[in-house]
């Protein structure tokens, strides 16, 4: 396995993250104090779902072992002040590929694989879609992984110059319609979103 480790979280904000944005600052300063230095935050409009991206887990601190400092107050304490929800994570055994997130856009894909799908199978079809796509006009390249404790969670990370020709073209591929095709006869479920993150430190 990677011992590279990315966390994707999640969680659904409220009034109080736009309105007093010291609470969210508070945040990533007990996570960077703790050991996760480098983050990404974004929000999308349509879902107000925040997702902070921490890209790499220092060497020598494992998820399990991540501790929030205790001088920052409790950490769920402070999720709520800005949420309507707690967070929800995901970790991923891969490095999270710069080019796909130090970038105007960043899509980030959520899949549900069906529980009788064979995992081979699903990863040479969605390597041959993300190598796909890697080469359309405004794609700067991305990654994908299965979420390090279950494996029916699949994430896939690509970076846009922008979102609009590019994306249109691609759609209208040929070899991309092909693989799309197949890619849904594994799936349960799939999200994808487009994100700026607006505030990095990587």
């Amino acid at each position: 396995m990677s011992t590279h480790i990315t966390e994707i979280l999640r969680v659904t904000v409220s009034g109080r993250f736009t309105s007093e944005p010291s609470l969210h600052v508070k945040l990533r300063a007990g996570a960077a104090k703790g050991g996760l230095v480098q983050q990404l935050t974004s929000v999308t409009d349509l879902d107000v779902f925040l997702r902070m991206l921490h890209p790499v887990f220092p060497a020598q601190l494992a998820p399990k072992d991540f501790q929030w400092p205790a001088e920052c107050g409790d950490f769920l304490e402070k999720f709520a002040d800005i949420s309507t929800g707690g967070p929800v994570s995901c970790f991923l055994p891969f490095p999270l590929p710069l080019e796909a997130v130090k970038v105007p856009i960043t899509e980030l894909g959520f899949i549900t694989v069906k529980p009788a799908a064979n995992r081979d199978d699903f990863s040479r079809v969605l390597d041959s879609l993300v190598s796909i796509a890697s080469g359309a006009p405004g794609c700067l390249g991305g990654g994908w992984a299965f979420s390090s404790d279950d494996d029916s969670k699949v994430y896939c990370v690509l970076g846009w110059e922008s979102i609009g020709v590019g994306t249109e073209k691609l759609r209208e591929q040929e070899d991309h319609k092909r693989e799309s095709e197949l890619l849904t006869q594994f799936m349960a479920a799939a999200e994808a979103v487009h994100v700026r993150f607006a505030t990095q430190n990587i």
